[in-house]
């Protein structure tokens, strides 16, 4: 393969992974607020299910069981994910 063919493949590839769908928004630093509020809230919302999810499966003797308390925080981590 000649340098040419090298080259020009080299630059296809590259304008290949350049996205032009991305959001010109995403890197903006006055909308780092709302990135940093979405992963302080997602955290949150993410350690009360996983910790309310073993609370309630000692407190609720048997009504919620060791398996609804593990798919709990993986149907949150789906809703916040959804939800922003």
């Amino acid at each position: 393969m000649s340098l040419f063919h090298r080259t020009r493949l080299n630059i296809e590839q590259k304008n290949r992974m350049v996205h032009p769908s991305q959001s010109p928004n995403f890197l903006d630093p006055q909308l780092e607020w709302r990135r940093l509020f979405a992963e302080l809230w997602g955290t949150f919302l993410l350690v009360v299910v996983a910790a309310g999810g073993g609370i309630e499966v000692t407190q609720s003797n048997g009504a919620v069981t060791l398996g609804m308390a593990v798919v709990a925080p993986g149907l949150m981590v789906m809703a916040i994910i959804y939800f922003m």
